[in-house]
């Protein structure tokens, strides 16, 4: 998948607008900052269908690519070095201070592993350039036989370095997309960012509730969580 996000004058100023696409082996997606007005130089995927129009303002100096992964051990160190980056930073996705590497490295070589038999979708947005992974976002697809349909976003991070530049959005479109690819037509997940919460809702996700004390950050004390669903036309 590719995801292109080039810096422009004035881009704090101004909202771009992505045109993602996605082919149907999931290898392809290509958004780039044009003029709304402008459809006539979009690239589309194979199957030729545009999955969104969402608003996103490029912030980032450089192109960023998003693409999915399997069991990529290249991958696996530039995607440690976001987790250890957002739990450093208070994010609250699972993981207690101190993180080390070592620790971090397992849980995404075992991730990996899961996108590689098929369990979960893994995506990475890495600086096209330079191939450092800046952010990641998986969708889980295991669940009950009696709920095929539905899929759980999961670790959506993106390093602090490269916020507020539309990574998070490109990053949720693709996997929402990636979804909708394999059969599903409803996810959920849960958030304990404010700032997470307001991508999300600019997506069209739609707030259920707060849970009370769900987790820990990662200093210690209890942190609420709240839950969001999004159905897939």
């Amino acid at each position: 998948m590719e995801i292109q996000l080039s810096k422009t004058p004035g881009a704090r100023e101004r909202r771009a607008d992505p045109r993602l696409c996605i082919d149907k082996c999931l290898q392809t997606v290509i958004a780039r900052t044009l003029p709304k007005r402008n459809f006539s130089n979009r690239r589309l995927g194979r199957n030729g269908r545009v999955w969104n129009d969402e608003h996103v303002t490029a912030e980032l100096a450089g192109a960023i690519v998003v693409r999915q992964v399997g069991s990529d051990a290249n991958v696996a160190s530039g995607l440690t070095d976001v987790l250890v980056d957002c739990v450093e930073g208070g994010a609250s996705v699972g993981f207690m201070l101190p993180l080390s590497r070592e620790r971090a490295e397992a849980y995404w070589t075992s991730a990996l592993d899961s996108a590689s038999r098929g369990e979960r979708i893994l995506m990475v947005a890495e600086e096209e350039d330079t191939g450092v992974v800046v952010g990641t976002v998986q969708v889980l697809l295991t669940a009950p036989e009696n709920q095929p349909h539905r899929g759980e976003i999961a670790k959506m991070l993106v390093h602090r370095r490269a916020r507020r530049g539309g990574v998070a959005e490109a990053l949720m479109q693709a996997i929402e997309a990636a979804a909708r690819e394999v059969g599903k037509t409803l996810l959920v997940l849960d958030t304990s960012s404010a700032d997470a919460e307001r991508v999300y809702e600019r997506l069209g996700w739609q707030r259920v509730g707060v849970i009370p004390g769900y987790a820990l950050w990662p200093t210690g004390g209890l942190v609420d969580t709240t839950v969001f669903y999004k159905k897939l036309s």
